[in-house]
Parts: structure tokens; C-alpha cells; sequence
């Protein structure tokens, strides 16, 4: 996977399916149940407390024109990821912006570009002022039942490669008509206040796709509404018998906690010195190898005592 060197707005990518974000337009609005939980507005409101220039807006719908052209510097093809931050066919991005947009993804067709939006009907609107090669791919976002028709309106349109993303999926999906539809991406939510998706469901959709013959990609399931149901299980549980931990338990608790908190207010410092000099952040596969060389240092050898999935977790938060 290759650097995107630059701005917040072009940056390597922690999303499974794809390799980097491009975000020509950020900021949007509620449409739908799915986005009760918008991971995209709460990283607009650290970055704009972070003072990024290119945030000043937070999360109100913003165009920036003058990353319009950034594919066109990169040399190495890459999968994009258009708009990770927004949707480019929000009602208030102009539609000549929306085919600026597009005639750099038709000059740049060593790239693959992949737009999400959970507003189809617009882009049915649009489809005859826009030129749809190969290396755009069109998905529509379907969390339920109720917003089904995006399926339709997706099949309308010209794009030669059509997916759907069923994220965070929030309910069923029984009558998914897939003739037409390339590839199937599945996850459920994550972050404070993750509902629930149940693995029956993702079952169903699987099944459908290996019968239709669809490519079907699994991201996730609901981690943190997952682990804070178990955590507060075991603690019932123990209340309720009495069970404490041990001496030796305490011990390793208080290490684990201790060493996770350190290393987030470690880096978290580290982010905001650079910030403040270079006006750029460090990104989460770069955190993970600074903190390889931090364990690996004399001064915080002690690091390698505790688990290691639970440091890489606290630097999550500050990517």
C-alpha cells in the first residue's frame, strides 16, 4: 500500500475494501437510520478541534477544489475511496463540482474508483451528463428493508461495476435482487452506541451471494457493542457471586489499563507536535510503527508485557 503524501483530505485508508480516500467534498447530512452514528462526523469534529484548515467547517457539507486534481499525481495505481468523509451527491455539491469530479476519474483510469452514496436517486438524475468507464465503481449504501429502493435506483444507473455496501447493516435483507450487482460488502457498526447486527443475517446475505454468484465481503461485526455487553456480563456475573480478582489479577489489570492509557497520551502528544509544525498527523499504520520502536527502546521495554492488541486499540482513537 502506497503513502499519500499531502493534506487530510487524500490519505492512506484503514477501510478493508479499499487502499486510500479521496475527499474532494466533506460534511453531510442525515439521511437515513444508518446514519445515527456517523463515523465520519465524529472524526470531522476532532480534526476541526485539531485546528485542521481543510475541517474549519466541521461537519457542514464544504467542496475543495483545490484537491480536485490530486489523482493525478499518483504515479501508483491505487483503489479509491471517493468521499470518505461525505457524499458526493449530497443535494448542496453543485453538479458542475460533481462532473469535475468525474473528468479526473476518467483521466486517471490507472486508478480504481469507488463512490458510495446513499443518495441514488440524485446520481439517476445526474447519469446522462456523466461518462461511467470501468475504473468507477458505483455503491449504494442499504442498512434495512426500508431503504431497499436504493437497490433500484442503483440498477438505473450506467456504471459498468455496481456494488452495494449493507452497512452498518441494522436488520434483515431477505429480498436483495442481485442480478446486475458485482460485489456485496457487509459489516455492522462500530464505535459508542454500535447497534445490533445479528450473524443470522449476514448468513442469509452470504448464502444469497455464493448463489448468484457474487462476490461477498465480510468487514465486521458490531466489536464494541460486542465487548461491552461481555464486560458488563462478566461483572454481573462476578456481583452476583461474590467473585473478586486477585492479587495477581489486580496487578495485571492495573498494568494493562496503565500501559493502554500511556500509550494513547503518548501519541496523543506526539500528534499535536507535529500538527503544530508540519500541519499534518500521523497516520494509524504509522502510530503502530513508532510504537514498535518505542517497546523496542530501553526506557518502555516494559511495554512488551501487555497485550498488544489492546495498545493497538487506543491508537485507533487518534488516527
Amino acid at each position: 500500500m502506497d503513502s499519500t503524501k499531502g493534506n487530510l483530505l487524500s490519505s492512506n485508508s484503514r477501510i478493508e475494501w479499499t487502499d486510500t480516500t479521496w475527499n474532494p467534498v466533506t460534511g453531510c447530512t442525515k439521511v437515513s437510520h444508518g446514519c445515527k452514528n456517523c463515523y465520519a462526523e465524529r472524526m470531522a469534529a476532532r480534526l476541526k478541534a485539531m485546528r485542521a484548515e481543510k475541517y474549519a467547517n466541521g461537519f457542514d457539507v464544504t467542496i475543495h477544489p483545490s484537491i480536485v486534481n490530486d489523482p493525478l499525481k499518483w504515479k501508483t495505481p491505487r483503489r479509491v475511496f471517493v468521499n470518505s468523509m461525505s457524499d458526493l451527491f449530497h443535494d448542496e455539491v453543485p453538479s458542475s463540482f460533481i462532473q469535475s469530479v468525474f473528468e479526473i476519474m476518467n483521466v486517471t483510469k490507472q486508478h480504481t474508483f469507488q463512490v458510495l452514496t446513499k443518495r441514488p436517486a440524485r446520481v439517476v438524475e445526474l447519469n446522462h451528463s456523466l461518462n461511467w468507464p470501468p475504473n468507477i465503481w458505483f455503491g449504494t449504501s442499504i442498512e434495512s428493508t426500508r431503504w431497499i429502493d436504493r437497490l433500484d435506483l442503483l440498477k438505473q444507473t450506467s456504471a459498468q461495476v455496481k456494488f452495494l455496501s449493507l452497512e452498518p447493516l441494522l436488520g434483515p435483507l431477505p429480498s436483495l435482487q442481485l442480478d446486475g450487482i458485482d460485489w456485496v460488502i457487509v459489516g455492522g457498526e462500530s464505535g459508542p452506541g454500535a447497534r445490533q447486527m445479528r450473524g443470522a443475517w449476514v448468513r442469509e446475505i452470504r448464502d444469497h451471494c455464493v448463489a448468484n454468484e457474487v462476490p461477498f465481503f465480510f468487514k465486521q461485526w458490531v466489536v464494541y457493542q460486542f465487548e461491552i455487553i461481555t464486560i458488563i456480563k462478566y461483572m454481573l456475573k462476578a456481583y452476583c457471586y461474590r467473585i473478586y480478582p486477585t492479587n495477581v489479577q489486580q496487578q495485571i489489570l492495573r498494568m494493562q489499563l496503565g500501559a493502554v492509557r500511556f500509550v494513547y497520551n503518548y501519541f496523543l502528544a506526539e500528534q499535536q507536535d507535529r500538527y503544530e509544525k508540519k500541519k499534518s498527523h500521523l497516520s494509524f499504520f504509522d502510530l503502530c510503527r513508532e510504537l514498535v520502536e518505542l517497546k523496542r527502546s530501553g526506557d518502555y521495554g516494559w511495554l512488551y508485557q501487555t497485550n498488544a492488541q489492546s495498545l493497538y486499540q487506543g491508537l485507533k482513537n487518534l488516527d
